[in-house]
């Protein structure tokens, strides 16, 4: 792609095509992180030094839609941009202007495992056939056993 090009008929103007494939607007909360259950209204405010070409015709917020990359983990109602927290994990947060898929600003968002999921078991086989290990790993503790074979 270039990066400039010449106005038509000898003009100095220098058009940059690039100039609009940027973020216009920040998300807040940025990079909110929840319980399960837990919801959360997004916003967008628009960077003030922005090219008023670069924004959408409507800015308010009748004028945007939001998407959550990953539903299953954060669901969002499309044109309030309230996150629902529905299972741990991570999901990117867009929001876009209604009818085009010109992404303004993003976000991630973070859903956390519940406190009484805080303990992990594995068995590890240590290359030997008379032993394993079995690893307890938990927020704040990690214990290793040798269980013999």
């Amino acid at each position: 792609m270039l990066g400039s090009l010449a106005a038509p008929c000898g003009s100095r103007d220098i058009i940059n095509p690039d100039r609009c494939f940027i973020l216009v607007a920040q998300l807040e909360p940025a990079a909110p992180v929840l319980q399960l259950g837990d919801t959360v209204t997004m916003r967008a405010s628009f960077f003030p030094n922005v090219a008023p070409e670069c924004l959408p015709s409507d800015t308010t917020a009748a004028g945007l839609r939001w998407i959550s990359s990953d539903t299953g983990a954060i669901t969002i109602d499309a044109s309030a941009g309230r996150l629902t927290a529905r299972r741990p994990g991570l999901s990117q947060i867009l929001v876009v202007p209604v009818g085009s898929g010109r992404v303004l600003g993003t976000t991630f968002a973070k859903v956390l495992e519940p406190p009484s999921a805080d303990s992990l078991i594995s068995i590890v086989a240590n290359r030997t056939s008379d032993s394993a290990t079995v690893s307890t790993r938990s927020l704040r503790v990690c214990r290793h056993y040798t269980l013999p074979g």
